[in-house]
């Protein structure tokens, strides 16, 4: 999903995230030093400014080029090497390939641990905010799958308005708090453990080079 697309999710549900910018950046402000994400910081990576001023935007060159990483993933299991590319270099296109295997997981977990396959969305509300119903149940794993892919590209914008998470999957609070959330954990830990162990072997072979 774009930012443009979640930025309309977010106003749907009444959060305007243009007014929360600071947040949901990760300059922090114009050209100011980002922090590390948590990737960089396990792989001990400095974020480095290649411009400094008041009225200078930072370009900032990725943890590693497109390049870099095709040289390294030599034998790196595909999922892996797509984890590492899609969550650290910011591309993009394996996505749907990442969400097939995350939604094949979903089941698997839903199967091995008895989660029910359907969630009742939220109650339709009139203008004044007050139920005019009742929610429809609606498939919600392969949104689950969507969203830990849309988490990690967009987690500003997700920090910034945490009724992102029960807007995407359509759900009550209380449900998202209780049953959805530990499942969206336990699936996007799959994809961070994929992620992790692309970076790693990555890492050793650049540092081999």
């Amino acid at each position: 999903m774009h930012a443009q697309t979640l930025l309309l999710l977010a106003a749907a549900r009444g959060v305007d995230l243009s007014h929360v910018g600071g947040t949901s950046s990760k300059t922090d402000g114009t050209a100011a030093r980002r922090r590390r994400t948590h990737e960089e910081r396990e792989l001990g990576v400095e974020v480095v400014e290649s411009a400094l001023g008041r009225g200078s935007r930072v370009y900032r060159r990725p943890t590693w080029t497109h390049q870099e990483l095709a040289l390294a993933a030599r034998g790196l299991p595909p999922l892996h090497f797509l984890a590492a590319r899609f969550s650290i270099a910011g591309d993009h296109s394996g996505y749907w390939r990442l969400w097939e295997a995350l939604d094949f997981w979903a089941l698997k977990f839903a199967q091995r641990d008895g989660w029910k396959p359907l969630v009742t969305g939220r109650a339709p509300c009139d203008a004044r905010g007050r139920p005019t119903g009742e929610g429809s149940p609606h498939f919600y794993l392969p949104k689950l799958a969507q969203l830990v892919l849309d988490e990690d590209a967009h987690a500003p914008l997700f920090a910034a308005a945490p009724v992102l998470y029960t807007a995407y999957v359509d759900c009550e609070d209380d449900v998202w708090t209780r049953l959805i959330e530990p499942r969206f954990c336990l699936l996007k830990a799959k994809f961070g453990a994929w992620v992790s162990m692309g970076a790693a072997a990555i890492q050793r072979r650049l540092s081999e080079q």
